[in-house]
């Protein structure tokens, strides 16, 4: 397809339901923002209700590119919504601006839930700015449990240019303001391979293998990572604040 999504371009309202959805084998070619494998973007519903539920859907061997805010699983989460039991796996995600993630594009400064999920046997790549493994943008009121990049015998690779005037990349999280933690006993990781050429001289690169930057605390803009790994590749980087679990912390 040629627009945002396989599934759906955008939903909006509350409580929509989407379960046990599977996309094989697709391609979804975009020229704009908010492109997803599954749906392209969940926009603003009703206020303090959720406005979808994603359970047990997989998209497998499908290319996902777009401008901006591009994922393998749904572009932008722009409202409450719970994400759990889903994977990307076997495909590319491609982004020319900023964010790109393999499961997410971005979560948008609300009470978003991402549960028990998985990227496998994936490349992501991203021109411009904040690209993970997993997602490249989490806002503050998000919170990530359980969640997985690639594995043990098989890593994600992330490729970037480092070609735009700051790059936030991760193995998991390019920028992480909100919380990511454990789902009861499991914990988050990221077996990831990350690549990119610094051909610009560019002095603010922040890459690591779980998150790029990390905006720490516990107040309402401050970003916690706990109960996570990061087992990375980052011998061909060439770049400044690459750290082998958070490239910068403010």
């Amino acid at each position: 397809v040629t627009q945002r999504g396989i599934l759906a371009e955008y939903v909006q309202g509350a409580g929509n339901v989407v379960r046990n959805v599977t996309v094989c084998n697709g391609s979804v070619k975009s020229k704009s923002d908010n492109v997803g494998g599954l749906i392209g973007a969940i926009n603003n519903g009703t206020t303090g209700q959720t406005a979808i539920t994603i359970t047990d859907c997989s998209v497998s061997n499908t290319s996902v590119s777009g401008a901006g805010v591009v994922g393998g699983i749904v572009g932008y989460v722009n409202e409450v919504a719970i994400i759990s039991g889903c994977s990307y796996s076997g495909g590319t995600v491609t982004a020319t601006k900023r964010y790109c993630g393999g499961a997410i594009g971005s979560i948008g400064e609300f009470a978003a839930v991402v549960s028990d999920c998985h990227v496998e046997k994936a490349t992501g790549t991203s021109s411009s700015d904040r690209i993970g493994g997993f997602i490249g943008q989490v806002q503050k009121q998000a919170l990530i449990k359980g969640c997985t990049v690639g594995s043990s015998t098989q890593r994600v690779l992330l490729e970037s240019t480092l070609q735009s005037a700051t790059v936030n990349a991760g193995g998991f999280a390019g920028v992480n303001y909100g919380t990511i933690t454990k789902n009861g006993d499991v914990r988050n990781k990221a077996y990831v391979h990350i690549t990119g050429t610094n051909s610009t001289g560019n002095t603010n690169i922040n890459i690591g293998g779980f998150v790029g930057y990390l905006e720490a605390g516990s107040g309402p803009i401050g970003g916690v990572v706990e109960y996570a790994d990061a087992d990375v590749d980052m011998s061909s980087l060439v770049g400044q604040q690459i750290g082998g679990f958070v490239g910068f912390m403010a």
